[in-house]
């Protein structure tokens, strides 16, 4: 007869292991869906950075070019 609150008790711990097993599932995938979106966002970013510095790079040289020939 001592061995039944022995066996709740154990089926309670495996219960509360397999409760918690789920809790931190949910948490690794919450968790990686948020690196997920954080890298889509600094790739953007960098893309954007990128586009600018390549847009700019010829756009500064006229601006040098046309105040240079105005200096004249």
């Amino acid at each position: 007869m001592t061995d039944q609150p022995n066996i709740e008790r154990l089926a309670r711990i495996e219960t509360n292991i397999e409760r918690m097993a789920k809790t931190l599932e949910e948490i690794a995938r919450d968790h990686e869906h948020r690196l997920r979106a954080l890298e889509a966002s600094e790739q953007r970013n960098t893309g954007v950075l990128k586009l600018v510095a390549w847009l700019g790079a010829p756009t500064t040289a006229a601006v040098i070019v046309f105040l240079a020939t105005k200096a004249h």
